[in-house]
């Protein structure tokens, strides 16, 4: 069985191709390396994973979006550090 790491990691490398194949925007359901489905909402892509694999399944539920780049520093988020 695959970690919810593993399979956030195996959605990501396929995150452009499906935005290329027009699913941009759609929420996706993804097991075991695959789409399991693309759904309107967040709520309905989880409701259906909890349909199929029950609250103890590993199971991904994401944005089919670009993926955004995470802060590495919260100082600098916070405005705490400035340039020069």
């Amino acid at each position: 069985m695959a970690t919810i790491q593993e399979e956030q990691a195996a959605f990501d490398k396929l995150r452009t191709h499906l935005i290329d194949e027009g699913h941009g925007g759609k929420y996706i359901l993804f097991k075991d390396g695959s789409v399991q489905g693309f759904f309107c909402t967040s709520g309905e892509a989880y409701t259906e994973g909890l349909k199929r694999y029950g609250s103890g399944g590993v199971f991904v539920v994401d944005q089919v979006a670009p993926k955004k780049s995470e802060s590495l520093s919260m100082s600098w988020e916070l405005g705490l550090m400035s340039v020069g």
